[in-house]
């Protein structure tokens, strides 16, 4: 087994996750079904045996997760600063210029938003994906957190999107 299949498999019955397969950050399939139904074991087979193709972890309602892209260090440090009360559990991972801080989706619908309120801030909910970077399997350790304490997309971090 691959360690992009294990990582794979990892994500999508270990947590939970919605994946698609990704080749320089953008899907190789019709993913539209993917927003709404999970893939099935046999695809993610064929798309991460071989390490042929990346990991898209798709965001929204099935997948339970939003995503908060900072695409420069200014955004990640605003971001920072905007939750810095929230104590709940969120994963991150480093990207090529900044970092995602990923979620629980609180219900509801969460739209996407490209550079809001004018910052490189981006956000991928309902009908969005993100690359899986390695660096996020370093915070793997601590997905029990992600189930018992974690910290949902809402109040101060969604209201910001808002405006």
């Amino acid at each position: 087994m691959t360690e992009t299949f294990s990582r794979a498999l990892h994500l999508r019955f270990g947590l939970g996750w919605n994946l698609l397969p990704l080749k320089n950050k953008r899907p190789v399939v019709k993913w539209k079904r993917l927003q709404t139904e999970f893939a099935t074991c046999d695809e993610l087979q064929d798309w991460f045996e071989e390490d042929n193709f990346d990991i898209g972890i798709v965001t929204g309602r099935l997948s339970r997760l939003v995503a908060v892209d900072c695409d420069s260090p200014e955004a990640v440090s605003l971001w920072e600063t905007l939750t810095r009360k929230d104590r709940g559990f969120c994963f991150q991972q480093q990207t090529s210029r900044g970092r995602h801080f990923i979620y629980k989706h609180p219900g509801g619908d969460i739209r996407n938003r490209i550079k809001a309120n004018g910052f490189e801030m981006d956000l991928r909910g309902d009908g969005g994906y993100i690359a899986a970077k390695p660096n996020l399997f370093d915070w793997m350790g601590k997905a029990r957190l992600w189930q018992s304490k974690p910290s949902y997309f809402s109040g101060a971090k969604s209201n910001w999107f808002a405006g």
